[in-house]
Formats: C-alpha cells, structure tokens, sequence
C-alpha cells in the first residue's frame, strides 16, 4: 500500500486538508508501506522539502524510512539532454539531505510519456517499492496515528458486519419461507391427487368385500339345492367372480397410480431440497466473501463525515504533539505562495 502525498495542496481550507490526510490515514490504517511525495523538477525549494518536516509533525521522523522521492516533469531533463543523477548531483543540499535519508529511493516521472514509457516507468515505481518492502522486511509504517485509526477502522468494520450479518439473515429467512411455499404450492396437486387415489382404493376395497360377502352369502343359500341347481350355481359363480376381479383390477390400477404419484412426490422433494442446498451455498459464499474493510474504504474514500470525525477524535486522544501537527500545516499552507 503506497500513501500519495502532494507537496502542493493549495487552495484548500483547514477543514479540507484535515479532511484529506484523514482520508489518507484512514485508508492506508494500520499503515502504509511507503509515502510517495511528489517533487516537480525545477522547483527545488526549502518549502517544497519542508512539507517532509510538517508531515513528520503528524506521522513521525520514521516516515522517511519508507519515503519514495518522485520527480516530476521528466520531460524537462529529455529537453536538456540530462539525466536525473546529473540533476541531482548539483541539487540544493537539503534535497541530497533528503535523499540521503530516504536512502536514495527515487525516481523520475514523465507526465507526457507515451504509453511504452508510461508502462516502463511504472514498473520501476514499482520496483523501487518492492526494494523498500525488502529492506523493511516487508513490514508497513507504524505510529500512534495509525494505530488509533485502525482501531476505529476495526470498530466500524464489526458495526459494518453485523449490519450485514442481520440483514443476510433477514434476507435468507425470507428467500427459505419462499422456496418453501413454491414447493408446498407445487406438492399440493400431488397431495389432493394422493388422496382422490387413497379415498378411492378405500371405496373400492370396501366395494370388494362387501362383493366378495353377497358372493358368500348366495353360494350359501344355493348349497342346500346344488344338486337342483347346479347349473344355475355356476352362473352366478361366474358373474360374482367377474364383479370381484373387475374391483380387483381397479384396485391394483388405482394402487399403481398412487404408487407413481408418491414417486412424483419424492422427486419433488429430491429438486426441493436440491435447490435449497444451491441456495445455501450461493449465500454462504456471498456472506464469506463479504470484506466489511471494503466498505470501510468506500466509506473514507466517499468522505464519510462520521468516520472522518471519528478519526479526528482518536488523533486528538493521541496526544498534543498531533494535533500541534495539523496546526503547523494548516498555518503552512495558508502562507505558501501558489507555486503552479
């Protein structure tokens, strides 16, 4: 994480500057891993150098050892035929003081660079970074200021999560209750059918048993003249036996049917409860990804006025020497004659 600072901010009130280095501390918390400041070519003066004293004020004299030095207006050296060492060697001696201290990490930067040279010169941005990284053992910048912040930033990440948290609740309690009812809505055709079946077997066993007792009864009312009626007696055999298997037959269709539905049935369930779970883990994997320091972020980056003002409050608790900080610069910039 790099932290831009402008060494020009002109133009801006008290409220302003304080409102964009809490904006910077606020996104780079619990700190970041180098400070860009940006010089222009051409323009070495002790106020553009001073502006490392006055940020030091606030962040501590420990900044520099994570300060890249960025020339600006590269171009203007192309014109001359020089090279940013030759410009440095006969630089001012606060600014090889300077980068002295920052232990010679700079760069020089063409803002009209075609887009080869706009790509090379940001990898070497980079590459001076990532030697700052190594050196510091991949450690980020660390003081008070950016401590407290990150406190606050942590506080206002759980307020964030439980938001979300009961609203992800809500919502998922309310996307069950209507995967739910569109699975009752479709499974009710199935139950009415489940028991037009059932109600009808029941008629028609009961219609059995009471064919297959009048089958009885007559056979038991002919048995004292089988002789007589011999004939007869296979006639009505035949007919009763032909009522009861008709029933039987429509049993068994009715059974097969309701055997078929209740299949229907449980392959409903089965798409029931497979949507479900695809439901379950959708949400889950929204929920896990979730980064409440996002929000956070958007929320500084927006200008928030209630996290700015939180921020402001916890820098004030962290003692005088930081606030006097805010101060030094306000008064700075109110004096700095516009250089641009």
């Amino acid at each position: 994480m790099a932290t831009f600072v402008n060494a020009i901010i002109l133009g801006m009130d008290n409220e302003q500057v304080t409102m964009e280095i809490l904006k910077c501390v606020g996104i780079s918390a619990p700190g970041p891993h180098a400070f860009l400041l940006t010089i222009a070519i051409g323009r070495f003066t002790k106020e553009e150098i001073s502006t490392v004293d006055l940020l030091c004020n606030i962040f501590g004299h420990e900044m520099k050892k994570h300060l890249v030095l960025i020339f600006t207006r590269k171009d203007v050296l192309h014109k001359g035929k020089k090279t940013i060492e030759d410009l440095i060697a006969n630089a001012p001696p606060y600014l090889q003081t300077l980068i002295t201290e920052c232990e010679n990490r700079y760069i020089a930067w063409n803002n009209y660079a075609n887009k080869e040279e706009k790509t090379q010169q940001t990898k070497n941005l980079f590459d001076v970074i990532e030697t700052l990284l190594a050196q510091n053992g991949s450690s980020f910048y660390r003081s008070e200021i950016f401590e407290e912040t990150d406190n606050i930033v942590i506080e206002r990440e759980r307020e964030i999560r439980d938001i979300y948290e009961h609203d992800y609740l809500r919502r998922l309690k309310q996307y069950r209750r209507q995967i739910s009812q569109e699975y009752q809505q479709k499974l009710k055709p199935y139950l009415d059918r489940d028991n037009d079946l059932s109600t009808q077997i029941c008629s028609l066993q009961e219609k059995q048993e009471q064919a297959t007792k009048d089958v009885q009864k007559h056979l038991g009312e002919l048995s004292k003249e089988i002789d007589m009626l011999n004939d007869t007696k296979k006639g009505i055999d035949n007919r009763s036996s032909s009522q009861v298997q008709h029933l039987t037959d429509m049993i068994n269709t009715s059974q097969s049917k309701l055997v078929e539905n209740r299949r229907l049935q449980a392959n409903l369930y089965e798409e029931h409860k497979t949507e479900s779970l695809n439901m379950e883990r959708e949400w889950t994997s929204i929920y896990r990804e979730f980064q409440p320091r996002d929000e956070v972020r958007k929320e500084i980056e927006k200008g928030n006025e209630k996290i700015l003002v939180r921020f402001w409050g916890n820098i004030k608790r962290c003692g005088q020497r930081i606030t006097d900080g805010f101060i030094v610069i306000f008064k700075f910039f109110k004096t700095k004659p516009k250089t641009f």
